[in-house]
């Protein structure tokens, strides 16, 4: 095995054992001695990759959004599928490896919108995921208009302002969710089911396409009670160290 390998392997522990110790104690409560001990390795090993635990946090948010364009690429090679099956192929399987992946999609939720933000990773969540998510959406609306499904006489604004506002509406939503955790009612999601359905029909209307299209908010719907009762079962930022 090469040195490259080797140190890839040891990178992909670290993370594998943080995240492991993140959802069975907390991200603050989890020390960066506490992930070297349970990694097996030495501080070197761990600095070697990490210059901190923030900085391996930013790692692991980075890694989720590029698992994320993996199925936006697989996706979009698919050439059978019109534009809008695309898109909603894409809110779904965005949302099923949500569910697959919940101690993620909770150590995000928590250290940006659970009591002290955390500015900069929000920063960098929004900003990779722009870079990232843009070149495919303007490759969706340009064959949507292509398909004369989608209609707009703006796509390469339309594209941008459609990365922007999805990406700026998912930032509230965040927020929204963890207000919601400390309800326990029935009703406690209507308030975001509610600004999901704006979003899909404001989408919907700058692409042109008649309402119903998207799945936006019917997806939204499932997400919210998978990730809602996973919380439950982790340990809350705020929880003391034991």
């Amino acid at each position: 095995m090469d040195k490259k390998t080797i140190a890839q392997n040891r990178k992909t522990q670290i993370i594998e054992t943080a995240l492991k110790l993140f959802a069975e104690k907390g991200y603050d409560n989890t020390s960066v001695d506490c992930i070297i001990r349970a990694s097996s390795l030495s501080k070197g090993g761990f600095y070697h990759h990490f210059s901190s635990k923030e900085m391996l946090l930013e790692e692991i948010a980075q890694m989720f959004i590029s698992d994320i364009m993996q199925i936006a690429y697989s996706i979009d090679q698919q050439t059978h599928l019109s534009a809008l099956e695309k898109l909603n192929s894409f809110f779904l399987k965005v949302n099923q490896l949500k569910k697959e992946r919940p101690v993620e999609v909770i150590l995000f939720m928590q250290e940006l919108y659970e009591g002290d933000k955390n500015i900069r990773l929000e920063r960098i969540v929004f900003q990779y995921s722009q870079h990232m998510l843009l070149p495919f959406v303007r490759g969706i609306v340009k064959q949507g208009i292509d398909e004369k499904t989608f209609r707009t006489d703006y796509p390469e604004e339309a594209a941008d302002f459609f990365t922007k506002l999805f990406l700026i509406h998912q930032q509230e939503m965040g927020a929204l969710f963890m207000k919601a955790l400390s309800d326990h009612g029935p009703d406690r999601f209507d308030i975001i089911l509610r600004r999901y359905s704006f979003l899909q029909n404001t989408l919907e209307n700058m692409l042109g396409i008649k309402q119903g299209d998207l799945e936006i908010s019917h997806i939204a719907r499932d997400i919210l009670d998978d990730i809602g009762r996973r919380f439950t079962e982790l340990p809350s930022k705020r929880s003391p160290d034991r």
